[in-house]
């Protein structure tokens, strides 16, 4: 009774929706998307710094100083080139992102198929399961008024046993199956509290303007 017990408690099946997975996978890579151009954007910030024109001094022809600004049309040229290397950038966050998206969906989406699988092949071992019970009930019965030897109930027992240990390792099995899947939608219950706080605090910045 103890292996039943076990997989009474591994049968329990507290994974979430299909839809539910792929709204948290989707999530994850728009935060990671999110994350890298805050980091790109925080690198080009103190840029322009480079682009300030030239501070100096010069000379009158009397040998008199006064100040004087220089600047060179290749900063112009320099700034136009970041500009577009930046955005090339952004471009490449995004597309990359998108694209292991797409890959990380077909991966749980096939391990999704396997666990519905998994769960068809748990369902069907533990009718066949019953009926090896109530056979197993009439051998008792046999035994009992002796029309059968003990050897005869004993590996009846044995067997009934081995096909209760078979749908436990089936179990096992699963809650496996359902931690993978959980582990590659990147299911974290606390990015949506980690985002739904994000979104109130934006309300909140823009009440304040």
């Amino acid at each position: 009774m103890k292996i039943l017990f076990l997989c009474v408690f591994f049968a329990t099946d507290s994974l979430p929706s299909e839809p539910q997975l792929m709204s948290a996978l989707e999530s994850f890579y728009q935060l990671q998307i999110e994350s890298e151009l805050a980091e790109l954007d925080s690198k080009q910030k103190m840029k322009w710094l480079k682009y300030l024109p030239t501070v100096g001094v010069t000379y009158t022809l009397e040998g008199k100083p006064r100040p004087a600004i220089s600047w060179s049309s290749n900063l112009l040229y320099s700034s136009q080139k970041d500009k577009a290397q930046t955005l090339a950038k952004k471009e490449s966050i995004y597309k990359k992102n998108q694209l292991a998206l797409e890959k990380e969906k077909l991966r749980l989406k096939n391990l999704i198929r396997q666990h519905i699988f998994l769960e068809q092949d748990i369902s069907f071992l533990q009718e066949l399961f019953e009926y090896d019970q109530q056979l197993f009930e009439i051998k008792k019965d046999q035994a009992n008024k002796i029309q059968i030897p003990p050897s005869d109930l004993l590996k009846a027992k044995q067997a009934l046993r081995k096909k209760e240990y078979d749908i436990f390792q089936k179990q096992r099995e699963l809650l496996e199956l359902e931690t993978q899947i959980l582990q590659v939608a990147k299911y974290f219950p606390f990015l949506d509290e980690f985002r739904c706080q994000g979104k109130i605090k934006s309300k909140s910045d823009d009440r304040k303007r």
